[in-house]
């Protein structure tokens, strides 16, 4: 393609391969039996694949959405078994789509139980790694603001108590004797003018202390709500495939 020139057939916002892509996921497709056929020639090495040739099973597809770490997670999910009882990893499953293959003959109406059950496992999963991500980002926001917290307190208390030591020195000019009333007023505003501010950091502390507590409580929330949301599984497609030479 780089040789010729060609453009390269993306997924991009708004283009035909995402429209295509789109249109393909909304169709409601049957079972189908489908043949896949395994080149070493032509399709390279896939020795994973070539493992599976002269067996036959059942391979399902859905797009499995779950609630974590603030955010939908959305995946595909391939679970797939052999008629021998051999479960296959979704890596090598989604490789199976690397090779060519035909529809065949007709699908028996009953799937097996091991399909359904290597379904729920892979759900499992992925739900337990979607807690995981949940857990872990919580740790990393609570961590986060609880730094920003303190760095946000020392330079609070650090300004306070410059304020104090600003008091405290206009305090004691105060009281020398030599002062005359205009001035002790004048002295007397500048400390009530530092007492107000000192009063206002204060107040803005405990506000801030205030706000991360909400912020960790509102992150608290998203997650008890996540967990509440049942995951969401959608079905693309059930296939009885068979591998050949």
């Amino acid at each position: 393609a780089d040789e010729k020139g060609w453009s390269f057939f993306r997924l991009s916002d708004g283009n035909l391969a995402t429209e295509l892509a789109e249109r393909a996921k909304a169709r409601n497709l049957p079972a189908a039996n489908i043949t896949f056929r395994y080149s070493p020639a032509e399709h390279h090495v896939l020795a994973d694949v070539a493992s599976l040739i002269g067996k036959s099973g059942w391979l399902t597809a859905s797009i499995f959405r779950v609630k974590a770490a603030g955010k939908t997670l959305e995946q595909v999910l391939i679970a797939a078994v052999t008629d021998d009882g051999a479960v296959l990893e979704p890596v090598t499953a989604e490789r199976l789509f690397l090779v060519p293959g035909d529809q065949k003959g007709a699908v028996p109406l009953e799937l097996p139980k091991s399909l359904q059950a290597r379904r729920d496992a892979l759900r499992q999963q992925l739900a337990d790694e979607a807690q995981h991500q949940s857990s872990r980002w919580f740790t990393e926001e609570e961590e986060k603001l609880e730094r920003y917290g303190d760095d946000l307190e020392k330079s609070l208390d650090a300004e306070i108590d410059v304020i104090e030591d600003q008091m405290q020195e206009l305090k004691r000019t105060m009281r020398q004797p030599n002062l005359d009333l205009a001035e002790k007023v004048n002295i007397k505003r500048q400390i009530s003018t530092l007492d107000g501010r000192r009063d206002e950091l204060i107040a803005e502390r405990y506000s801030r202390k205030k706000k991360i507590r909400d912020d960790i409580n509102r992150i608290l929330d998203e997650i008890a709500d996540s967990l509440r949301l049942a995951p969401e599984e959608t079905a693309l497609f059930t296939i009885r495939c068979e591998l050949t030479a």
